[in-house]
């Protein structure tokens, strides 16, 4: 009965003297814990997205150009990124 319940999504209803008393059915999904998920993720502003997004892009293109061995300070220093 409980495959039935698990694999199938059967529901049974319990009986008990000609009376229900009872229903078997699958477990429903808990809306909570994806509520509490979203409280928890960080709130992004349309403004700070805009900014991560910005700061993300300059990265990207200082690690591209530092890969060609330029921009680094290597061998200029070593004063690293300027």
């Amino acid at each position: 009965m409980l495959d039935a319940v698990e694999h199938r999504g059967e529901t049974f209803t319990i009986v008990r003297r000609g009376k229900i008393i009872a229903q078997l059915e699958p477990a429903r999904t808990s809306a909570g814990a994806r509520a509490k998920e979203l409280i928890r993720r960080p709130r992004v502003d349309s403004d700070r997205s805009t900014e991560v997004s910005e700061v993300r892009s300059s990265t990207v293109a200082a690690a591209r150009v530092g890969r060609r061995g330029r921009a680094t300070g290597e061998g200029g220093g070593g004063r690293g990124w300027e």
